[in-house]
Parts: structure tokens; sequence; C-alpha cells
């Protein structure tokens, strides 16, 4: 049976694929073309990513429009991270307060796409996961508790648009690049 992928992601120190195919998140072994493991039901896949030390893969559930948008708001996206070696299935990284009925100061105030996350990152250690949020905040999650740690508010009212986040070598910032070029360093432990 033929797969129709939509997404890869290549360990860096095993050799293993992440793959997402239509539901299924599946990881394979390289050197035996065999899978060793799947989780089924994904709604949908964004940015699937292995963590440095390849034992935990991300990916964003983007979020879904209901039938009646914008009567009935945005269901808010998600971050999903399974560490397949001791985890069965992932866990959900989700800001508590994100109702998923957003309004958007880049966008007049008008209900916006929620607050689709994108764009994971994971720091060196693969402890700390950044993402990018469409309401201007890049929210800072521990991997292990599922915790949010601190939302880095970016400059809103200046119209920026975050299109990129990395850590530092050294893991003590993260580091945010705007549509309009603006490069930032988030300091992990003040939040600025």
């Amino acid at each position: 049976m033929d797969l129709l992928i939509h997404l890869i992601a290549v360990a860096l120190l095993i050799p293993t694929l992440a793959l997402y195919t239509d539901t299924v998140i599946q990881l394979w072994d390289i050197k035996s073309l065999k899978r060793f493991a799947s989780v089924s039901d994904v709604s949908i896949a964004n940015d699937l990513i292995f963590s440095p030390d390849s034992t935990t893969v991300a990916w964003v559930d983007p979020g879904v429009y209901p039938q009646n948008y914008p009567t009935d708001p945005f269901i808010s996206s998600m971050v999903h991270v399974w560490n397949f070696r001791t985890d069965k299935s992932p866990k959900t990284l989700r800001d508590p307060l994100d109702t998923g009925a957003h309004t958007n100061p880049l966008n007049n105030g008008m209900f916006s796409d929620g607050c689709s996350t994108r764009t994971p990152a994971f720091n060196a250690d693969g402890k700390l996961l950044a993402a990018i949020s469409n309401d201007g905040t890049i929210q800072l999650w521990n991997v292990s508790t599922g915790k949010i740690l601190t939302t880095f508010m970016n400059e809103r009212d200046l119209g920026e648009f975050v299109t990129g986040i990395a850590f530092t070598a050294d893991g003590t910032q993260v580091a945010s690049v705007s549509e309009d070029g603006t490069v930032r360093l988030w300091g992990i432990k003040n939040g600025q």
C-alpha cells in the first residue's frame, strides 16, 4: 500500500524517520525500513520535528474552523509532544487560558484564526519547547510537565508577525524574527 506522506522529520542521533500520513504519525527504523510505533487520530499536523536527543517527536495541530465559523469560535491549535520510548500517547501542550475565541489586534479586532500555533523548537536538552502563536506571542513550555513557563509578548502595536524562532546554544534565550526583519532575543529566566 502506498502512503501519502505530508510531513517528514529525521532524527539526528538514531536511525529514525517520523512521517505524517493523513491521520497518523508513524515512526520508522531507517535501517530495517520497518514501522515501530505510531499515533492515530491526528487531525492534521504541521511542523513535525524531533527533539535534539531524538527521543521525542513534536507536531502542531493547527486547530479547526467549526461549521458555523465565525459564529462559533475557532478551536485552538495545540502542540503535541510524544516521547516514543516512554509514553504510549502524546502529551498536549496548550495554554490553559486559551479558550479558542480570540480577537487579533493585527486584524482590526476581528476573529483571527484563534491562537494558531506553529513552528515549534526544542532547546538543546529537549526539556523546553517554544512555539509561535498568531496573536503575537511566543509560548515556552516545560516538555515533561506540559506546563507553560512563560509567554513572550511581541510588539503587537507595531504589527510584527513572528515568522521564526530558535533557542540559543546555551539555552538561556529564545531568538525570534519577525516578517519586518526584526530580530529579538528573549531571556528565558526574566521573560524579556
